[in-house]
């Protein structure tokens, strides 16, 4: 799965999760009566929510830091490429002083 498709999973199941959330607000035929028996639920349900708000905490940390890493990959690859570039034109120049030597005596 790519981190593109991840974010749009997440994404999708936060969403239908505030939809499901948001559905007993919508209802108004609810008495207050009712509402004052679902408090221990709603209680729980923030609980949950904060263990919910844990796991996608953990997951963008864990992608923040993958993505880090592939930074500092692809830094070290490319320092690399560059001090090896940087060696060959060394070579190259060395080989182009040493023809126009030649050419002159």
């Amino acid at each position: 799965m790519s981190f593109k498709e991840s974010i749009n999973n997440n994404e999708n199941n936060m969403s239908e999760h505030l939809n499901n959330f948001c559905k007993s607000f919508n209802n108004s035929a609810i008495s207050l009566e009712t509402n004052k028996k679902t408090i221990p639920l709603n209680i729980n349900d923030a609980l949950n929510s904060e263990s919910k708000g844990e796991n996608l905490e953990n997951y963008v940390e864990n992608m923040l830091n993958e993505l880090k890493n592939k930074m500092q990959n692809l830094s070290n690859n490319l320092l690399s490429k560059v001090d090896n570039m940087e060696k060959s034109l060394e070579d190259l120049e060395n080989v182009m002083i040493d023809f126009t030597n030649k050419s002159n005596d």
